[in-house]
């Protein structure tokens, strides 16, 4: 009997060591992963790395944004600078609100921000977070409360991120890598904002009108980020940013999904201002361009922070 324990603890092993060395070595080879189950995005889509490593090194802040893509380049320091206002932005591509509680407890210390700004995309709060778990495993060290966060929404994909990230902070290979500020069509501006080039509106990504359902996970994180918030005395702001009418016509429940997140905490909904139009603001269906950032920020700034006083 002891024999037989002993060949199959050395069976297993062996296979945990050969899955753990076939991970790496894809890794590797492929340096973003291979397929759906194995998604490393490691370094400039997004300037993921480039925010997470200047976030490090930031002192304390008026304002601290979170959120999704919407939130990088839906909200320039620029902007809020000339308002007075010193903001870092730590939105990171699909990042949903598991992942913004994540971010808000792992900086809120170092940044003290008096004020967070939560971006809600509404389609992101029925996404289980792997993606953007995937973001944070390529582009941030492995430690124990990352860990933790990809282990609790457990499958393939967060465990071979997991894996080849942990060789990866183990032997401290992202201190080697070099960014560029520019990648593609965006350009990085200090402060976590990704300004994208001038270019036309792209209407190639198709839009099935239906209803979307917000997980449990998601609602409870947003209650989390409010919960925290209150016991920091920090403000607290839900916003969801402009969208093209295309966009938000497709989510044939958006006023349902806005009223159980304001069960929560009361909601910014920004997703059509008259001032914006689709071909002349926007360079998809749910992302402003550089001209209606510029025109999004104060609206915003005017209505929930000047107004209030």
């Amino acid at each position: 009997m002891r024999r037989f324990v002993k060949r199959i603890l050395i069976f297993t092993s062996s296979c945990i060591l050969i899955y753990v060395v076939s991970v790496i070595s894809i890794g590797l080879i492929s340096n973003n992963g291979l397929g759906k189950n194995f998604v490393f995005p490691i370094g400039n889509y997004g300037h993921s790395m480039l925010r997470l490593n200047e976030v490090k090194t930031h002192s304390r802040v008026d304002i601290l944004i979170l959120g999704s893509s919407h939130a990088y380049r839906g909200f320039d320091p620029r902007i809020f600078k000339k308002h007075q206002f010193d903001i870092f932005n730590l939105g990171l591509s699909s990042e949903t609100p598991i992942q913004s509680y994540f971010l808000l407890k792992k900086y809120y210390s170092q940044l003290q921000p008096k004020i967070v700004i939560q971006e809600i995309y509404p389609l992101l709060l029925e996404n289980d977070g792997t993606e953007n778990n995937s973001f944070l495993l390529a582009n941030e060290p492995i430690d124990m409360p990352l860990t933790k966060l990809a282990f609790n929404n457990f499958n393939l994909q967060n465990l071979n991120a997991w894996i080849y990230g942990a060789f990866r902070t183990i032997l401290h290979l992202n201190d080697q890598i070099e960014l560029p500020e520019k990648f593609g069509e965006d350009t990085y501006i200090a402060g976590g904002y990704s300004q994208k080039d001038e270019v036309p509106l792209d209407t190639s990504k198709t839009l099935i009108a239906r209803e979307y359902i917000p997980l449990k996970e998601q609602i409870v994180a947003l209650d989390s980020i409010q919960q925290f918030c209150k016991s920091k005395s920090c403000s607290l702001y839900f916003v969801i940013t402009p969208v093209t009418s295309v966009e938000k016509h497709h989510i044939l429940n958006w006023s349902r999904i806005i009223q159980q997140i304001e069960d929560i905490h009361s909601v910014h909904d920004f997703s059509r201002l008259p001032v914006l139009h689709d071909t002349l603001h926007f360079y998809d269906s749910d992302h402003l361009n550089q001209k209606g950032v510029e025109i999004f920020n104060p609206i915003l700034i005017n209505e929930i922070f000047h107004q209030r006083n």
